[in-house]
Formats: C-alpha cells, structure tokens, sequence
C-alpha cells in the first residue's frame, strides 16, 4: 500500500476517533507528506490511540512497532513511512493458499498464477486451515464463502484468532445475499479485498496479479 492510499485510511480511522472525542480532528483532504504532524492536528500522544483504530482496519494486524522510536516521528511522512514498515509481512518467500470447494476454480485459478506465486490449493477448508496455521510462510488467503465444513468468514475468524497479520480476500458467487454478506464481512474489519465469483480472467488477469504481488510484496513475474 503507497502512502496516499493509506493516507486516506489514516484519515478515516481519525474522523471516527473525532466523533468520539473531542482530542481528535479530522486531517486535511490532502496529506502533505512534509507537514509536522502537530501542524495537522496529530498530537503525537495520542498516536498509540490512532495506531490502535488502524489496527482494526488492517485485520486486527500488530502496528505498534511504528511507535517503537517516536523521537523520530516528526512529519506525517515519516509516521506514514513508519506505519507501511510495520504493515509489511517480513516473509522472505510468501506462499498464498486458495480455498475452494469447487475443483475446476482451482485448475483454473493454477493455470492462470501457478508460474507467478507459491500458491497451496484446497478444496477442504479443514484441512487449509490446519495448513495455514501451520505455516509460516502464509501471507495470503483467498477463499470461496459458500463452502461445506467452514465458510470463507469462519475459515477467516479461526485464523485471525491466532494469526492476524494474514490478509485474506473473500470470493462469493452468492448473488442473493451478497450486499448482505459484504455489510457484515465489513463491519467486522476482516478482509483485504471482496472479489465476485465467477473471476473475469479474460479481462482482469494483470489486475488480479498485481493485487496479489502487492499483497505478497513480489515482483509478480513468472517464478
């Protein structure tokens, strides 16, 4: 994530602290990278507060080594460079796990990422959550929602419980109760991205590549 767009995370996370409380003002439309954080409102005691509220944001993700020398936190670009540092998963290799019950998503899916990312695929959910539990290389999963065993919302609550840096995107081809499903998943502060089943190959094959090379942190070219 580049500092603009978490910028305006950081933005939104300030306005909800300021409907809460009076210490808090919402940030400037624009962030100028070379302001003073105090110039913009950001008191530099209450960024434990501001770090806790992302935390939420980014699936429960610990951010609070962005504290960790405050003395250098002077400008908003060096509290936004800081906060991309602790947001990186620090894997050397990141493998991505895809979890789907339906095996010709799968050979698709293989056929079309297998020579770009490490990838693990199951068609059990069970058993995709003991591996994700298991291994430390995983940085993301992308799972079907509508699955026997576990949900894609179950397999994901289990796994946050103990690895909440894992970043997950939620396929659905549910189109009844989408909009339903997406409010929840939401509100929960749970997924990294929400992408429609059945995948537009044809027409969002680089699109989804650099979405999962960002998420990875790779160069998402062919291994």
């Amino acid at each position: 994530m580049n500092n603009k767009d978490l910028y305006d995370v950081l933005k939104e996370a300030v306005r909800e602290l300021a409907h809460a409380s009076d210490l808090f003002s919402p940030l400037p439309a624009m962030g100028n990278e070379e302001a003073a954080l105090e110039s913009i409102g950001l008191d530099p005691l209450l960024l434990p507060d501001i770090v806790m509220e992302l935390k939420k944001r980014f699936g429960g993700k610990d951010l609070s080594s962005c504290l960790a020398n405050p003395s250098a936190l002077v400008t908003l670009g060096d509290f936004l460079d800081s906060l991309s540092t602790s947001l990186a998963h620090g894997i050397a290799a990141p493998c991505m796990v895809y979890v789907d019950d339906e095996d010709s998503n799968l050979f698709v899916f293989k056929r079309r990422f297998d020579k770009y990312f490490s990838i693990k695929y199951f068609s059990d959910p069970l058993a995709a959550l003991e591996f994700i539990l298991n291994d430390a290389t995983v940085a993301l999963v992308l799972t079907d929602e509508v699955m026997p065993g576990l949900t894609g919302n179950q397999l994901c609550d289990r796994v946050h419980a103990l690895k909440p840096a894992v970043k997950f995107i939620l396929l659905t081809g549910n189109p009844n109760n989408q909009d339903d499903l997406l409010y929840h998943s939401m509100r929960r502060n749970r997924f990294f991205e929400f992408l429609r089943k059945p995948l537009d190959f044809e027409n969002r094959s680089d699109e989804l590549r650099n979405l999962f090379a960002s998420i990875l942190e790779t160069d998402g070219m062919p291994k």
